[in-house]
């Protein structure tokens, strides 16, 4: 019963990562349309003297985040350790297969410039359309835009139909999986334990070790999919 209920967390969890996932993928697909409509009707600086009238590359939001980067590490820090904490004692009562399901969901879904994109095309959007003058590094960034916004496009379309059909079939095929990753879970609380008072910290840092490996990999896939 515990199994199947766990599977059936981690099944709802790679299904809501998954439609979540195709979501965006329209989203990406119809700044993607939009785009190409604006360069269909034929575009071309007008303003030489500036490189850019319609991007910004200082915008005043990074300012923003990179002038408090230290108050930003202190918090990054204590939230690792809360959401490890959190996370190992959740494994305990037998929810460590959903939260896997979520950690891989979410790393194959967040993408570093994905929200820069959306919004940078958004801006070009309404100003093409406002009929605002272009510099030739608007033309250069605009191209860039059409480029990831159909990467984008289809890479959420491909991750949302992976995890909607993996969600599908979890319960049917990947049993002996769980049983693996359920044994998995239980060696690492039994390493902790030879940490003597320190158990759980040591238990947190060998899942953490994994799940950084894990966003490693993660990682280097997406820079190869996104590379230009």
């Amino acid at each position: 019963m515990e199994l199947q209920l766990a599977t059936a967390y981690a099944s709802i969890a790679l299904l809501i990562t998954g439609c979540t996932s195709i979501v965006l993928s329209a989203l990406f697909h119809s700044k993607l349309k939009k785009l190409k409509g604006l360069s269909e009707a034929g575009l071309a600086a007008n303003v030489y003297n500036k490189t850019f009238i319609v991007f910004n590359p200082y915008p005043e939001n990074r300012k923003m985040i990179h002038s408090y980067l230290p108050l930003w590490a202190i918090i990054a820090g204590f939230t690792s350790f809360a959401a490890s904490l959190a996370s190992f004692v959740l494994m305990g009562m037998g929810f460590g297969l959903s939260i896997f399901a979520v950690l891989a969901g979410l790393s194959l879904i967040v993408i570093d410039d994905a929200f820069d994109v959306y919004k940078n095309s958004d801006v070009f959007i309404k100003a093409i359309g406002n009929g605002s003058n272009l510099g030739v590094g608007d033309l250069e960034v605009f191209s860039i835009l059409k480029v990831y916004a159909r990467r984008l496009s289809y890479y959420y379309l491909c991750v949302g139909i992976f995890l909607v059909l993996i969600s599908l079939v979890l319960p049917r095929i990947l049993n002996h999986v769980m049983l693996a990753f359920a044994f998995l879970i239980a060696e690492i609380i039994q390493l902790g334990s030879v940490a003597g008072p320190a158990n759980w910290q040591f238990g947190v840092l060998l899942f953490s070790m994994a799940v950084v490996l894990f966003e490693i990999l993660i990682m280097k896939i997406k820079s190869k999919i996104f590379k230009i």
